[in-house]
């Protein structure tokens, strides 16, 4: 499914859970390809076309609804959190590490992650994953999980949509303590474990 359609169904979805939410959401305009642009030579990397076609439908959100894991980042608050973020980028500890995922790199940031979504507080994230561990794929989402530690979400922006949509539409979605649920577990937490 597209991008596109995927975000559309999604909305229709907050539509039907939440009536009158979507201007909560706060959706803003669509980024500019410059600005992407700009991002990627910042990066030294390609955004995944996933990735940069979310942005292209829309750069982020203002409002304070979630429906993102957390609330949607523009290009503009990625790039500033990602500079937050650089002073935390540290050596992998693959001998330290207790349940090692191959799908990511046991660190707790790294350059080539881009953060995508974040709570209010500041206090988890959401990233595109651009440098994966050796069973990872290149723009894989990682959530957040504690202080150190990340799931894998989706293995990109698109499919992280698409089983978005595809749950809603089955009507096993609902919205209860401010979040996308599946049978009273938040929708994130389904997502990561398969």
């Amino acid at each position: 499914m597209s991008i596109d359609r995927a975000l559309a169904e999604i909305l229709a979805w907050v539509d039907r859970a939440v009536p009158g939410s979507r201007a909560a959401l706060g959706l803003r305009a669509p980024a500019e390809r410059s600005a992407l642009d700009a991002y990627e030579a910042a990066l030294g990397v390609t955004l995944p076309a996933d990735l940069r076609a979310l942005w292209r439908l829309h750069d982020g959100q203002d409002g304070d609804a979630c429906w993102l894991p957390d609330r949607w980042l523009s290009v503009a608050q990625s790039r500033a959190m990602r500079s937050e973020l650089l002073p935390f980028i540290v050596y992998e500890w693959l001998d330290q590490t207790l349940e090692h995922d191959p799908r990511q790199r046991d660190l707790v940031y790294h350059a080539h992650r881009v953060p995508l979504a974040s709570s209010h507080g500041g206090d988890y994230y959401a990233h595109v994953d651009l440098a994966p561990g050796p069973a990872g794929t290149v723009g894989q989402l990682l959530l957040l999980t504690s202080e150190c530690d990340f799931d894998v979400l989706a293995t990109g922006v698109a499919d992280l949509l698409d089983r978005y949509a595809s749950i809603a539409a089955s009507g096993a979605l609902t919205y209860a303590d401010h979040q996308p649920q599946v049978a009273g577990r938040s929708l994130w937490t389904v997502l990561s474990a398969r």
